[in-house]
């Protein structure tokens, strides 16, 4: 059974088309990933190679946006920039990986 995630059933229950939701979460877990491509929640972020992994054996037809580490505002109160995010250096080995890999990347953020 695939355990839903309660981000993807929210926005989903408003009648939001699953093609235009875009899976963010930085920490996805498989059983997450899989329900995504249940619903047809098939646009997802990622960071790094780990990720690219991961959604190759689950869901190799996902549509890729690669997140890319900001340097971030360090006055905010949390923040996310030091623990998530591709480093921009590491951007362009990261694409070449995915592409490797057969992945369809669609965009960078």
């Amino acid at each position: 059974m695939t355990q839903r995630t309660r981000e993807i059933e929210q926005i989903l229950s408003l009648d939001v088309h699953p093609s235009r939701v875009v899976y963010a979460n930085p920490c996805k877990i498989s059983s997450h990933i899989r329900y995504a491509s249940h619903v047809g929640v098939d646009l997802m972020t990622f960071d790094g190679v780990h990720e690219l992994v991961k959604i190759k054996k689950l869901f190799p037809n996902a549509r890729l946006i690669l997140r890319i580490h900001s340097g971030g505002d360090n006055t905010a109160l949390h923040n996310f920039d030091k623990k998530f995010g591709c480093h921009p250096r590491a951007a362009r080995g990261v694409l070449n990986r995915a592409k490797r890999m057969g992945l369809n990347v669609v965009g960078v953020r």
